[in-house]
């Protein structure tokens, strides 16, 4: 039942993709920071953006492979935690070099294609999938594949798009569901 949720996620990556930080072959790591980038761009204002679906996916992934290698599931604070600090790593990495994360960009979204390609031919993306099955291709979802080429221009629009998203995210104070939670309880404490 844990993994049920994932299904809507899940069938957000088929849809088209509206170092450094650079990917590194290690899944659980990888997710994560992919996690991370795509929660930072939840904070720019998209209509009916994917972003969500994509961070919660990929935090998914991270947690699956994170508790296998623990030998326990993680809770969902685990999860958002390691989420949140990838996201802060990627701000001060975003300030020192600004293009290295439009190379990780790049390779999260070939990443999300390979990982909505292979959910789709194993038939995950179906009403009854259980969370058995999406555990076991979680743990076998291969390593991120090479970014593919892309234009001068595609790049130059995904530096943009970069820079916007963590631009937004520092209007908001770098807001993470822990300093939210934070925020709240000192509120209802006064």
């Amino acid at each position: 039942m844990r993994y049920l949720y994932a299904l809507p996620l899940i069938i957000s990556l088929l849809l088209p993709p509206s170092v450094h930080a650079a990917l590194n072959g290690d899944i659980k790591t990888d997710a994560i920071k992919c996690s991370g980038l795509w929660f930072i761009f939840t904070t720019l204002p998209i209509e009916n953006s994917t972003f969500p679906s994509l961070s919660s996916l990929m935090s998914l992934i991270y947690a699956v492979h994170e508790g296998e290698r623990q030998g326990d599931s993680l809770t969902n604070g685990q999860i958002s935690e390691a989420k949140d600090a990838a996201a802060m790593e990627l701000v001060q990495l975003h300030s020192q070099n600004p293009d290295a994360l439009t190379e990780l960009f790049r390779q999260c979204n070939s990443w999300r294609e390979v990982i909505a390609s292979i959910l789709s031919e194993k038939g995950l993306l179906t009403k009854g999938t259980t969370n058995a099955e999406f555990e076991a291709a979680f743990l076998a979802m291969p390593k991120h594949p090479s970014s593919r080429k892309y234009s001068k221009e595609e790049k130059f629009k995904i530096q943009v798009f970069v820079d916007s998203a963590f631009l937004a995210w520092k209007d908001m104070d770098y807001m993470t569901l822990r300093k939210t939670m934070s925020k709240l309880k000192e509120e209802v404490s006064k």
